[in-house]
């Protein structure tokens, strides 16, 4: 009689049983549509313009931080080199400006005549608008002779910005590449995503949102994956809300507790059971 209890126990509890029932045992519960991400996905472009030389990855390989990735073959751009000059010169005299300013706050400041964080701010300022002088110098140095006197041996090569995996690479040896810096986006050279940490992304209309808090249970099934069900939790829920077709969202995250193998690939369309109140982890191993 008990082994009996147990198996009819066991049967409600599990995730199909979950999903067919709407009102259970459990409380109020909310769907979510969203896809699969990886929590960590970047794309690694080149601050400077130039032509690929050399690619030193492949598509599928698991690469670490600060891996190179690419080299590139700077090009001399006399238009870049005016754009340089011209903005070298007018960092030039916000610096001056601002080691001006510095100065005579730094004299206050020493009277007590004014507060620590103004004192602070002038400094920060002195600061950037020195950095911004140097940057539009290797500017022109690229630009006149396709190498930079500063941090030499590092120009030409693009480094991998976090651990993970190529997942796209949108260049080959031989194309031209645009610099991220002036304000430009720069060209995407490639794709990396740590696989090994994915997160179901959504959205929740403003109804509902305040009902939900960090920590929530989730249960989510993947369309691609009908047979397998996976448990999580709300990580986060933005403060900031989005608007679609006339209605106000609030995007969340949840983290994935029993990942595995099917869940690498990003994009994957998913729908998300949420229930309002913290229930026991029936699908999650810990």
């Amino acid at each position: 009689m008990r082994l009996r209890l147990t198996l009819m126990l066991m049967l409600f509890l599990t995730p199909q049983y979950l999903f067919a029932n709407k009102e259970n045992i459990y409380g109020d519960t909310i769907e979510v549509s969203g896809t699969i991400v990886a929590k960590d996905d970047v794309i690694v472009r080149s601050g400077y313009f130039g032509i690929i030389s050399e690619i030193y990855v492949r598509k599928g390989d698991t690469v670490y931080k600060g891996q190179p990735i690419a080299k590139i073959s700077p090009v001399t751009d006399y238009e870049k080199l005016e754009l340089a000059q011209s903005n070298y010169e007018q960092s030039q005299t916000l610096h001056l400006r601002e080691v001006s300013n510095y100065n005579k706050v730094r004299e206050l400041y020493s009277k007590s005549l004014i507060s620590e964080q103004e004192y602070l701010a002038a400094e920060d300022k002195k600061k950037i608008s020195y950095l911004e002088t140097q940057k539009y110098k290797r500017q022109i140095d690229m630009a006149l002779t396709g190498d930079s006197t500063f941090n030499k041996k590092d120009n030409n090569v693009v480094y991998a910005s976090i651990e993970g995996t190529i997942v796209d690479i949108n260049v080959i040896p031989g194309d031209h590449i645009l610099s991220s810096l002036n304000y430009n986006e720069g060209t995407a050279i490639v794709r990396i995503a740590n696989l090994n940490e994915m997160i179901f992304l959504g959205e929740v209309e403003e109804g509902v949102v305040s009902k939900l808090s960090k920590g929530n249970r989730a249960v989510l099934k993947i369309i691609a994956y009908p047979e397998s069900s996976f448990a999580g939790k709300i990580e986060d829920i933005s403060l900031i809300a989005v608007q679609s077709s006339g209605k106000v969202y609030f995007p969340l995250r949840i983290k994935i507790d029993n990942f595995d193998s099917h869940l690498k690939r990003i994009g994957l369309s998913a729908q998300s059971r949420i229930f309002f109140r913290n229930r026991p982890n029936f699908l999650s191993k810990n």
